[in-house]
């Protein structure tokens, strides 16, 4: 969606038209006649439900870590911060993904479902912001 905006040499607008209308048929494909697709929404719920686990699942095993690590009473000073040092990199590591895809793609799919006005345009600006996970 974000390309057919700085599509400039498209006076028709066919490109961006074609693209908007694909978007809103798989986005707002949840409710078909203002009544919820039950279909849909199971496969939505099955998505939310592996992506919130693994996140439930991440910050369990970070906080367990953590707690570890700082009551062993056989590591040495330093090794517990180089062990703190890898904890808090494996955390950056963790965050990038989650605000950079997870984040954008969770509001671009969930705020259409819900009916909810996305005032700070995350959904429309979702691929731009993925574009960033990579660097």
């Amino acid at each position: 969606a974000f390309l057919a905006y700085e599509c400039e040499s498209d006076e028709s607008h066919y490109v961006q038209d074609r693209i908007f209308a694909r978007f809103n048929e798989t986005i707002t494909g949840f409710r078909k006649d203002n009544q919820l697709n039950l279909k849909q929404s199971l496969v939505l719920l099955g998505g939310m439900s592996i992506m919130c686990a693994n996140i439930a699942i991440a910050i369990y095993l970070a906080t367990h870590t953590f707690a570890e690590i700082r009551k062993a009473k056989t590591f040495s000073f330093d090794f517990k911060r180089l062990q703190i040092k890898i904890l808090r990199a494996l955390f950056a590591q963790t965050v990038v993904p989650v605000v950079f895809v997870y984040i954008p793609f969770g509001c671009a799919i969930l705020f259409p479902f819900f009916n909810i006005d996305d005032t700070l345009q995350i959904a429309n600006n979702s691929t731009f912001l993925t574009s960033f996970f990579p660097v």
